[in-house]
């Protein structure tokens, strides 16, 4: 079962000229010799192996330079208050502060632990776009950096006067642990640190709550772009670890000066926290005040509970079980230590590819009940469908009797978890398990010596199938837009089309179809119309004006037909049959 990500499909960012362009989504995985490696690259560039590259080394990959250079331009840097606005924390913020003054904070300006090492001038080469990893002087002062904030971070910790605030604000719910010489669990990537849970144990990739890194004094422009691909790397292995993910915080230190860079899927945001450290002892009376700020903003962030900095939950996969609830109209996924009638049993983790922004889709192979089902978790934009409603609509009866579309999944259970985190939400489908892909069911014939005439056979029965399939579809207003190998299935001779995420539904007066269904959700007075978009938190007119303008981009290139590849702006069910 695919999810996407090599598809050629325009999610909702606006570019620098204010229109939309499409994104063609890639894991960011790959490796290459590179000439230049950041302080913590490792020498070896077998493959597979997380080689750390700048922004415009002329090393780079073609697929990771693209990277890079796409995730470069979904860069927004606003200011903190905006930030916290964007993520739902202002109001949380507004009433940290009507709780936690900033003169509790002085007792720890006052003394030595702000004082960082003096960092060498910065001279031109160190605004260069080459790192000298060869050398141990930037290493060796990052280093010092990294001391000084940990010494900081406990002092926080351990304040006698920050454990007088209100519950909520007097401790930390977090621990950091020092990654600088050992690579995270999970992963061969080593971030300076590493924020886990304190009521956890576990200290993995999966576990990861917040990053941190230190560079030496520079600008906040010269160290998004030499170490971008670093960021990326560190983001994208909890992206793929961590299926219940809707943003990351990293927490960059430039000498003295604290910032704050937010993944999203979308893109990402940076902004200004402040000076948090200095020099000199001496420059501690002139700089009081604004290090009382920087430092009760610092400790804003780390008493934030993880269900507000990107966690849906908090359990550390692998895990054996899940059940799925409705909270106030809300699905929440929980992870469960022991099996219930609602519950899932979550066997195994199916491969698949996560990009850096965009859809991404996490997939597991599971039990519910005594049925083998597929546990389907993505993020989509806002502003197109989810997956779970486009099953919904194929699933529509004409009366008590079958569904009316044949060769789909059974969907036993689906909703949304997240409804708009930065334009994205977290939608799952627990659906009947299909089986093998046609390309692997077919080898498997090859390879079981059956006569040519028989496999010949078998594929027109499944060819059929899935015309079928889709001519039912249409009569209920849905394309398919992505038909693949990788989207059509086979299990016990039983053919079946897979993936719907990126369906569309047809409807007047924009598409030239006339069905009762299309009808019905063209009507805004319609109940069916106005509980299916209830239901389903949706937008319906920005739903469908997204859908049809972005109609020539969806779908994975390499199948797509030749009208769609030449960006015809409408497409019908020829296209998918074409694919």
């Amino acid at each position: 079962m695919t999810d996407g990500n090599s598809r050629v499909t325009s999610e909702p960012r606006p570019s620098r000229s204010g229109a939309e362009r499409p994104y063609v989504g890639n894991s960011g995985q790959g490796s290459a010799s590179a000439a230049h490696h950041s302080v913590h690259a490792t020498p070896s560039s077998k493959k597979g192996k997380n080689v750390y590259y700048e922004h415009e080394s002329t090393t780079l990959i073609p697929r990771r330079g693209k990277f890079v250079r796409d995730l470069h331009e979904r860069r927004d840097s606003i200011g903190f208050r905006k930030l916290l606005v964007k993520l739902g924390l202002a109001d949380l913020h507004t009433e940290y502060e009507a709780n936690v003054p900033k003169s509790v904070f002085e007792s720890l300006v006052d003394n030595s632990l702000v004082v960082c090492p003096n960092p060498a001038p910065v001279t031109s080469a160190d605004n260069s776009d080459t790192v000298n990893s060869s050398s141990s002087k930037p290493a060796k002062l990052e280093a010092a950096y990294v001391d000084t904030f940990k010494r900081l971070l406990a002092s926080l910790s351990a304040s006698p006067v920050l454990a007088t605030l209100p519950p909520g604000y007097c401790k930390t719910p977090y621990r950091c642990e020092d990654s600088q010489s050992e690579s995270v669990e999970g992963s061969e990537l080593k971030p300076d640190l590493l924020f886990f849970q304190t009521n956890n144990s576990t200290s993995n990739i999966s576990s990861v709550q917040i990053l941190f890194e230190a560079k030496r004094q520079t600008t906040e422009e010269t160290a998004y772009k030499k170490y971008l691909g670093q960021f990326a790397d560190y983001v994208l292995e909890i992206w793929k670890a961590q299926p219940l993910r809707t943003f990351v915080p990293l927490l960059l230190l430039l000498g003295c000066d604290l910032y704050l860079a937010v993944f999203t899927r979308r893109g990402y945001y940076t902004t200004t926290i402040g000076q948090v450290l200095c020099r000199r002892k001496g420059d501690i009376p002139s700089l009081v005040s604004k290090i009382q700020g920087v430092l009760r903003t610092l400790w804003f962030l780390l008493t934030l509970p993880p269900s507000k900095i990107g966690q849906l939950d908090t359990s550390t996969y692998p895990f054996d079980y899940v059940d799925i609830k409705s909270i106030a109209g809300q699905a929440v996924l929980e992870v469960v230590p022991f099996p219930s009638d609602s519950s899932i049993e979550v066997e195994s983790r199916i491969p698949q590819s996560i990009p850096i922004v965009g859809r991404c889709a996490h997939l597991f192979k599971a039990r519910y009940g005594n049925m083998d089902v597929v546990l389907k978790i993505s993020s989509t934009p806002t502003n197109r469908l989810p997956e779970g409603a486009i099953y919904e609509v194929l699933a529509t009866k004409d009366d008590d009797s079958n569904p009316r579309v044949s060769g789909i999944p059974r969907v036993y259970r689906s909703g949304i978890l997240a409804n708009n985190i930065d334009g994205y939400r977290v939608e799952y489908v627990l659906m009947e398990d299909c089986g093998t892909t046609v390309v692997k069911y077919f080898d498997e014939l090859r390879a079981s010596k059956l006569p040519a005439a028989d496999i010949v056979c078998e594929a027109r029965k499944c060819v059929e199938s899935v015309m079928e399939t889709l001519a039912q579809a249409r009569h209920v207003s849905v394309l398919h837009r992505d038909l693949s190998p990788g989207n059509i299935a086979i299990k016990g001779g039983r053919t079946y089309v897979i993936d719907w995420g990126y369906a569309k539904l047809l409807c007047p007066p924009n598409e030239p179809l006339d069905t009762v269904i299309s009808r019905r959700l063209n009507d805004p007075n319609d109940a069916f119309r106005t509980d299916f978009a209830a239901r389903w938190g949706l937008n319906w007119d920005e739903i469908m004006n997204k859908e049809t303008e972005k109609d020539p981009f969806t779908g994975t290139s390499m199948y797509m037909s030749t009208q769609m590849l030449l960006q015809v702006k409408r497409r019908s069910i020829f296209n998918d049959i074409e694919s």
